[in-house]
């Protein structure tokens, strides 16, 4: 995994819901946490201080679910992360993994995770994910250097019916 791969040369905190299913590596730091829940996310993270977070927590999909309820306590998980990250004194480099919010379908394509699309999950998620790109840049304009963020967002397209593979 890549914790166990960075344990080598870094001190790694893995912060996750559900606690690690395989021997966990001695050398990583697992906590048991809801990372969405900014109090025990900012804990972990004051307590590290961390050069680097990772967060690949789905964010989008998550806070998509319930998009009326879930609207601000997107934007208020941001507005969270950007006053933990100010009261850290360190430089640290903000990575999100976050999704382009479309699973490869458009308008006229069935969801494919069992949402019926009546519910728009689809077109939430693909706002939520808009939503998040911009949080993240508005977090990206707010420490003069200090904390660098940037967003990883992997997406497919697919334009065959047949896969091809060539060495």
């Amino acid at each position: 995994s890549l914790a166990k791969s960075l344990a080598r040369d870094f001190d790694v905190t893995v912060v996750d819901k559900k606690k690690p299913k395989n021997n966990p590596d001695a050398k990583v730091n697992y906590r048991t946490i809801d990372a969405t829940n900014s109090a025990d996310l900012g804990s972990v993270v004051l307590a590290a201080k961390p050069l680097i977070i990772v967060n690949s927590i789905n964010i989008a999909t998550i806070f998509s679910k319930n998009p009326e309820m879930n609207f601000k306590k997107l934007i208020r998980f941001y507005f969270d992360l950007y006053e933990i990250l100010n009261k850290l004194q360190n430089e640290v480099l903000y990575i999100q993994v976050g999704t382009t919010g479309s699973g490869g379908l458009g308008f006229n394509i069935p969801f494919t995770h069992g949402d019926k699309i009546e519910d728009l999950p689809i077109i939430n998620k693909a706002a939520f994910a808009g939503i998040t790109d911009s949080m993240l840049t508005l977090l990206s304009r707010s420490f003069n250097g200090r904390v660098r963020v940037t967003e990883i967002k992997p997406g497919l397209a697919i334009f065959r019916k047949e896969l091809v593979h060539s060495d």
